[in-house]
């Protein structure tokens, strides 16, 4: 069934080529397929189950309301690889709301944040996921504050350049993001696998900000010109550490409290973990692969890498959406005198 939805996937895509340069969000309905101008008519005129596919544009969305369980697909954010297709690129703020169970969100760079709720009446979303995308930051629930009603939630594979509110979220699963801001307000949530970047221009506040009951395996925790170990903690207990990468030693972080440490790392340089760059800013030119000489290389739980290039399916390179992806596309500019358009299009259908 995947092979068929990725076949019709890339017909879709070929068939819709002329409509890319107006920006056509195509709805894809069983084996039916409708375009519109909009994100926001795309999802009126969707159903639970349906397919949203977003070419590569730019598109102001003052706050973009997904209230359906439908899969929706952006070209990508990383720009060498949405080099035919352009970036999708949403200006305004993602609100994810009720109705949305089983739905997810792939692929877009996000100028704004994203937020579970509008109220705490309508917050309550389970089994929804979001990968692939670019945020400046993310809440789960409708402030970050308040309460979260949502669960089963599956966060993975994201640049989030702002904090995390979790709303003191349950069953939340971060896995293999890159994470250029601080945690607040989270309980019995997952983390594996991720980095945690942080300047030195941070540390008039915590990094760990009422973070309980929650556990985190193989991250790389990296701060700034050795700067904020001795603000890690606040209000914050019960956390169990398995197998990270600490950037400062031991004591800046433990013993403290109720939260235990097993089996980490502490104390590395930025340029022993990854190949250039500061490690404690977010760049599209940074290169997150743990270097081999790295002293926590292969030392996660599972005997691969701490860090987001970890686990038996690292991070995609790209951070290319699982929808089918185009890698080269060449439209001549006018018909022949046969009245035939040349069109070179070069598709990659996506494992997942």
């Amino acid at each position: 069934m995947k092979k068929i939805i990725s076949i019709l996937s890339i017909l879709l895509i070929c068939s819709s080529i002329n409509l890319m340069a107006q920006k056509k969000v195509t709805l894809q309905s069983g084996n039916n397929a409708s375009f519109y101008s909009t994100i926001d008519s795309a999802i009126l005129n969707a159903v639970n189950g349906d397919i949203i596919y977003i070419p590569g544009g730019s598109y102001v969305i003052p706050s973009l309301v997904i209230n359906k369980g439908v899969q929706i697909f952006g070209a990508g954010h990383y720009p060498d690889s949405t080099s035919a297709t352009g970036q999708t690129v949403l200006t305004g703020e993602v609100r994810i709301v009720s109705g949305a169970d089983n739905g997810s969100l792939q692929g877009c760079y996000i100028l704004g944040s994203v937020f579970f709720g509008t109220t705490g009446a309508d917050q309550n979303v389970n089994n929804f996921g979001i990968s692939r995308c670019n945020m400046a930051n993310l809440y789960i629930s409708y402030d970050g504050n308040a309460t979260s009603t949502s669960t089963n939630l599956y966060i993975s594979e994201n640049v989030i350049l702002g904090g995390i509110w979790g709303g003191n979220c349950i069953n939340t699963l971060y896995k293999k993001n890159i994470v250029n801001g601080r945690l607040y307000n989270h309980a019995a949530s997952t983390f594996e696998n991720n980095i945690f970047l942080l300047s030195a221009a941070g540390c008039s506040d915590y990094f760990f900000n009422s973070v309980s009951g929650c556990v985190l395996n193989n991250n790389i925790i990296s701060f700034g010109n050795g700067g904020c170990g001795m603000f890690f903690f606040g209000n914050s207990n019960g956390n169990i550490f398995n197998n990270n990468l600490f950037r400062l030693a031991q004591n800046a972080y433990f013993p403290n409290g109720s939260n235990l440490q097993y089996n980490n790392v502490f104390g590395f340089v930025d340029t022993d973990v990854f190949n250039g760059g500061t490690g404690y800013v977010f760049s599209y030119n940074e290169d997150y692969h743990m270097l081999p000489a790295c002293i926590a290389h292969n030392a996660g739980t599972d005997g691969t890498d701490p860090g987001i290039y970890g686990t038996s399916d690292p991070y995609k390179e790209g951070a290319v959406p699982a929808n089918p992806h185009i890698r080269t596309k060449n439209i001549a500019g006018a018909t022949n005198a046969q009245g035939d358009l040349n069109v070179d299009i070069k598709v990659a259908a996506q494992p997942e």
